[in-house]
C-alpha cells in the first residue's frame, strides 16, 4: 500500500476516533419524575377532551372540574409549552461543537496538507452545561406545577361559586312560596273583615322581592358557570355542564406543621431552590469557561502528522463580566428563595386563619337555622289558630330567609378557605 495513503488514513481514523469520543458524550440524562409529571398533562392538538373516567352528561364535583381544567385549560396548556423550550436548551447544552477540517491540495511546490481541529474543552465544560440546563428544566417544571395548583384553586372556587348561587336561588324560590302563602292568608283575613290589609301588602312585597332575588341569582349563576367553563377549557363546547356537591378532606389546621409542609411541598419554593442551584452552577461554569482548549492535528505529505493545540490566552480578561453576573444572579436567587419561603408561610397562616373563621361561622349557622325554622313553624301555627297577627310570621320568615342566604355564603367562604389552604400547601 502507498505509505502516503496509509499515513493519511491513519490521520483521518485517529481524528475521527477522537471526534467519536466527544460525540459519545451526547446522551442526555433521562427526564426526572417532576418533568414527566408535567409532560403527562399535555394534550395533543389543543382540542377539548375528557380525562379518563369522565365524560359529557355526567354531573361533576368541584374536584372533577379541577381534573378537566388541568387537562384542557388553553392557558395552562399554552404554558406547558415552556417545558419543551426548556428541554431544547438541555439538548443544546449537550451538543458538542463540530470539528473543523481544512484541506490544502498539492500544487507545483506545495505538498498536500490537512488540518483537523476538535473542541477538547467539551470534555469538562459539557457536563457542567448539561447539569445547568437540567436544573433549569426542573425549575421550569416546578413553576408549571405551581401554575397547575393556581388553576386548581381557581377552578374549585368557580365551581363552589356556582353551587352557592344555585343554592341561594333555591332558597329565594322557597321564600317566595312562603310569602305567597302568607299573602293568601292575609287576603282571606281581609275578606273576612279582619284587619289584614297591612299584612297583605307586606307579604306581597316580600314575595315580589324574593322573586326578584331569584331572577338575579339565576343571572349570577349563568355568569359563574361561564367562568367555570372558561377555566375548564369548555368555552367552545355546546354541551351543558352539570355540577354536584362534593367533599374533600380538610388539611391540617396546625400552623407549625402546615408551614413546614408548605415549604417542603410547594412547587414555587422548589423552583426557587432550583434557581439557587442553577445560579451556583452558572457561577462555576463562568469560571471554567476561562480556558477553551481545542486539540489540533496537521498532516503534510512527506512530514507525517503533527499534533498540537489551540488555547486562547486569558491576558486581557478572565471572563470577569460573566463571573460578576453569575455572582449577582446567585445572590438574587438566594433572596428569591427566602421570599418564596416567606410567601409560603404567610399564605399558609392566612389560609388557616380564614379556614378556622369560616368553619366557626358555618358551624354557628348550622345551630341557628333549626331555631329559626322552629320559630317560623310556631309563628305560622299561632297565626292559623288566630293567636297572633300575620306580621309575626312574616318577620320570622324574613329572618329565616336572611339566615339561609348567609349560611350558604358561610359554606362558600369555608370552601374558598379550604381551596386557598390547599393551594398554600402546594396541593392541586
Amino acid at each position: 500500500m502507498n505509505p502516503q495513503l496509509l499515513t493519511r488514513s491513519t490521520f483521518l481514523s485517529g481524528s475521527l476516533a477522537l471526534a467519536g469520543v466527544l460525540a459519545g458524550c451526547a446522551a442526555l440524562p433521562p427526564a426526572t419524575t417532576s418533568v414527566r409529571q408535567v409532560e403527562s398533562r399535555r394534550t395533543p392538538g389543543g382540542a377539548f377532551s375528557w380525562p379518563e373516567g369522565l365524560g359529557a352528561g355526567k354531573a361533576l364535583t368541584p374536584e372533577q372540574c379541577v381534573a378537566v381544567a388541568l387537562w384542557n385549560s388553553p392557558d395552562y396548556q399554552s404554558a406547558l409549552a415552556d417545558l419543551g423550550i426548556a428541554r431544547s436548551e438541555a439538548v443544546k447544552a449537550g451538543q458538542v461543537a463540530n470539528p473543523s477540517l481544512a484541506l490544502l491540495f498539492p500544487s507545483d511546490a506545495k505538498a498536500f496538507e490537512a488540518a483537523l481541529k476538535l473542541p477538547v474543552e467539551a470534555l469538562w465544560l459539557r457536563p457542567k452545561r448539561i447539569a445547568l440546563a437540567q436544573t433549569d428544566l426542573e425549575a421550569t417544571a416546578a413553576r408549571l406545577m405551581q401554575a397547575g395548583a393556581d388553576l386548581a384553586r381557581d377552578t374549585r372556587l368557580a365551581a363552589s361559586r356556582v353551587l352557592l348561587v344555585r343554592e341561594q336561588a333555591e332558597f329565594a324560590g322557597e321564600n317566595g312560596k312562603g310569602f305567597d302563602e302568607m299573602a293568601r292568608i292575609a287576603e282571606t283575613r281581609e275578606k273576612a273583615g279582619e284587619h289584614g290589609g297591612l299584612e297583605l301588602s307586606q307579604a306581597r312585597a316580600d314575595a315580589a322581592m324574593a322573586g326578584q332575588e331569584k331572577e338575579r341569582l339565576k343571572y349570577e349563576e349563568r355568569l359563574a358557570m361561564e367562568k367555570l367553563r372558561s377555566l375548564m377549557g369548555m368555552a367552545q363546547q355546546t354541551g351543558s355542564l352539570e355540577l354536584k356537591a362534593g367533599s374533600s378532606a380538610a388539611p391540617s389546621d396546625e400552623v407549625g406543621p402546615a408551614i413546614q409542609e408548605a415549604i417542603r411541598s410547594r412547587a414555587d419554593v422548589r423552583a426557587a431552590e432550583l434557581g439557587v442551584i442553577a445560579a451556583g452552577q452558572r457561577a462555576g461554569l463562568a469560571k471554567a469557561e476561562v480556558f477553551n482548549l481545542s486539540a489540533a492535528a496537521k498532516f503534510t505529505d512527506g512530514a507525517g502528522t503533527q499534533p498540537g493545540f489551540d488555547l486562547p490566552l486569558p491576558v486581557f480578561h478572565q471572563n470577569q463580566a460573566a463571573r460578576v453576573l453569575a455572582d449577582a444572579q446567585l445572590e438574587k436567587a438566594m433572596r428569591q428563595l427566602a421570599a418564596a419561603r416567606h410567601r409560603a408561610a404567610a399564605d399558609t397562616r392566612e389560609s388557616i386563619a380564614r379556614m378556622n373563621q369560616a368553619r366557626a361561622v358555618a358551624t354557628g349557622w348550622d345551630k341557628v337555622l333549626p331555631e329559626l325554622e322552629t320559630a317560623l313553624e310556631k309563628a305560622r301555627k299561632a297565626v292559623a289558630e288566630g293567636e297572633a297577627q300575620p306580621l309575626l310570621a312574616l318577620d320570622a320568615a324574613r329572618r329565616l330567609a336572611d339566615a339561609r342566604s348567609k349560611a350558604a355564603d358561610g359554606r362558600f367562604r369555608l370552601a374558598e378557605a379550604l381551596a386557598e389552604l390547599r393551594r398554600a400547601l402546594g396541593k392541586t
